[in-house]
């Protein structure tokens, strides 16, 4: 995870919000602070990051699915793992580059921050 900032007009774009109101509303409410520097609004990356593993994990657990373990295997960038998870099907062109892959997870960082922010 980068340490970058992002705009709040970025983030409603690519949360699909209208507007910076209703942005503003979900930062609130996944509890990702907001700074205004000069005219624009910006938030942390790795703030936003950790608010969408909270809601992913949360939806994981509702829907009965192995929510650590997809957490987990996203971080990691394990793709057959996360289909395995969620019965997803999987090219066998992934499943091939992915056992090539060698990863590195501070999945434990990233599920204390998140269990102790949420």
């Amino acid at each position: 995870m980068k340490n970058e900032l992002i705009k709040l007009t970025d983030l409603a774009d690519l949360l699909g919000h209208k507007d910076l109101r209703t942005i503003k509303i979900w930062c609130d409410d996944n509890s990702v602070p907001t700074m205004k520097l000069g005219k624009f609004y910006y938030t942390h990356n790795w703030l936003v990051d950790i608010a969408l593993m909270r809601i992913l994990h949360k939806e994981s657990f509702v829907s009965g699915l192995d929510a650590d373990g997809i957490i987990n295997a996203l971080v990691s960038d394990d793709k057959v793992r996360l289909s395995e998870l969620m019965d997803a099907p999987l090219d066998e062109s992934v499943k091939s580059n992915s056992k090539n892959k060698n990863h590195e997870s501070s999945m434990d960082e990233i599920l204390k921050s998140y269990k102790t922010a949420g």
